[in-house]
């Protein structure tokens, strides 16, 4: 039993419920058992049980081959739509100039930017909220592999290892039908994993 514990109990039994006070208290690292007997010395024997104190292990549902691919079908379809409000425009001014040096150049730029506006979307969206509008769709979100949110560099990461991922015939991708927690390449190389967000607390 622990006296601050305890205290804590006292000062805010008023305000909050005794199972929100035993989760704050679990939080801040208090054992199970003195987090029981504390909470049954302020409120009354038999209160709280020691599996209500217990963290329950859940085990993540990671989301599988053909899941994200319909997910990167999705995306893929939305970045299509981006570039040709953002792209064709410019390829139109393109086509029509008479000079085929400044033509070219601008062409290449052209793709360039269009690359970009598809490693922006991904990036952006799964650092900012750990998923696509893809993978929003399905349910599905970005963890790291101990199931914490991604840093800036496993995003990164991951990101610039889809293009390994896209070599010797999508086999990168292919890979998360058959490792165990249904990584793909870039996935294993970041330290990531895709999982159904509703079976991670």
């Amino acid at each position: 039993m622990s006296q601050n514990a305890i205290e804590y109990l006292k000062q805010f039994r008023d305000r909050y419920s005794k199972e929100v006070l035993a989760e704050q208290l679990r939080q801040s690292g208090y054992d199970p058992v003195d987090i029981v007997e504390s909470v049954n010395a302020v409120y009354g024997s038999g209160t709280l049980s020691l599996v209500q104190a217990t963290p329950q292990v859940t085990q993540p549902h990671y989301a599988g081959f053909w899941i994200r691919f319909v997910a990167i079908m999705i995306d893929g379809m939305i970045i299509w739509m981006a570039n040709m409000v953002l792209i064709l425009p410019m390829s139109l001014v393109i086509s029509s100039m008479g000079d085929e040096l400044l033509g070219g150049l601008l062409g290449v730029g052209t793709a360039l930017f269009a690359v970009a506006i598809s490693f922006g979307y991904f990036i952006f969206l799964t650092y900012r909220y750990q998923t696509t509008l893809g993978k929003m769709a399905l349910g599905l979100r970005v963890y790291a592999e101990n199931l914490q949110r991604p840093t800036l560099g496993q995003v990164l990461g991951r990101e610039f290892g889809r293009i390994l991922s896209h070599i010797v015939l999508y086999v990168g991708y292919i890979m998360a039908g058959f490792t165990p927690k249904k990584q793909a390449l870039h996935d294993i190389l970041a330290k990531t994993v895709v999982v159904y967000k509703d079976s991670v607390q």
